[in-house]
């Protein structure tokens, strides 16, 4: 029942939804830099649980009949109204960003409702209901951040500053805009 349920839409799968029982999940929300993927593929093998992360970018992908690649740019990025407007027009394979973020959270509500589920970013601490889960947040020095990201992609210190206050930024507008 659970799985039909994901497959829905809007309205319809959250009606469906709602006699189900939720989690148990736990959430993991982070920085950029911080080892949350480690983090919580080791919780979750602990637990015995599913580790979802990139494969809910799959998921909408394949539900949605786009590839991952455009979703990407998507994905816990804030996209301005000009850039989907201009998509839009020009028959881009990028679709609009409140659509993703729909669709991204109905997957995520499906995903929590199924259990047993730890669900790295995506907005998920910002609209599961915590009576049902535990919501985590991973953070680091900024420092600490540098030299993972350095270290782990193998790019000069400028370069990870970089990325880490960019990281930063792009999160940081893409919850703002979607919740």
């Amino acid at each position: 029942e659970r799985q039909s349920i994901a497959k829905m839409g809007g309205q319809a799968s959250r009606e469906a939804l709602l006699h189900l029982p939720e989690g148990p999940w736990i959430t993991i929300s982070r920085q950029v830099g911080t080892g949350a993927s480690e983090v919580a593929r080791r919780l979750a093998e602990r637990l015995g649980w599913q580790t979802f992360d990139r494969e809910i970018l799959s998921i909408i992908a394949e539900e949605t009949h786009r590839t991952e690649s455009a979703l990407r740019s998507l994905d816990e990025h804030a996209v301005g109204r000009l850039r989907e407007i201009l998509a839009h027009f020009m028959l881009s394979d990028v679709s609009d960003q409140t659509a993703y973020v729909r669709e991204m959270t109905r997957i995520v509500w499906a995903l929590a409702r199924q259990g047993k589920a730890v669900i790295l970013g995506r907005g998920a601490n910002w609209f599961l209901d915590h009576s049902f889960g535990l919501r985590l947040r991973l953070v680091a020095p900024v420092e600490a951040r540098i030299s993972r990201i350095a270290h782990t992609d193998k790019v000069a210190r400028p370069e990870a500053e970089r990325r880490v206050r960019d990281a930063d930024s792009e999160v940081a507008a893409f919850i703002r805009k979607a919740f």
